[in-house]
């Protein structure tokens, strides 16, 4: 048995600048309550990391990051 993988198409995420200009609407809205620093990575001919916000120097960027990789893992690491 042969199994294929087919990409989906998926424009709204392949569009990065109009994503952005949505999260900045969104934040503008307070769709996401006071938010005091933030974290960007881009993979672009380099990567390169933004920290954003009044203290988001290079220490609270990396753990920034590294709270958002939980919340990505956390479904893989939940037992029922």
């Amino acid at each position: 048995m042969t199994a294929k993988l087919y990409a989906l198409p998926n424009p709204g995420l392949a569009d990065i600048p109009a994503l952005l200009r949505n999260i900045a609407d969104e934040l503008e809205a307070g769709e996401y309550g006071e938010v005091r620093e933030g974290a960007l990575v881009l993979a672009g001919t380099n990567l390169e990391v933004f920290g954003l916000g009044c203290y988001a120097d290079g220490t609270v960027a990396h753990y920034l990051l590294a709270c958002g990789q939980r919340k990505l893992e956390s479904p893989c690491l939940d037992e029922d």
